[in-house]
């Protein structure tokens, strides 16, 4: 998935479930544009989004990505 339906779906995916860590590896396929084209900002910015809505639900974070 993208960065973008990861966000779309942290909150059923992850928020709901209460995990004490959440790990999330994104970006590749933000860059291979599987659902269009994309900006490398609109990226970051969709993990940041993720980092912050985790720490605001008290769940720490770790962001990976798999080398291409």
């Amino acid at each position: 998935q993208t960065s973008t339906q990861m966000l779309a779906r942290f909150q059923a995916d992850v928020i709901a479930l209460r995990p004490a860590v959440v790990h999330v590896m994104a970006g590749t396929n933000d860059i291979a544009g599987n659902i269009g084209p994309t900006t490398l900002d609109r990226i970051e910015a969709n993990i940041r989004a993720l980092g912050d809505l985790a720490e605001r639900h008290g769940i720490r974070g770790a962001v990976g990505s798999v080398v291409p």
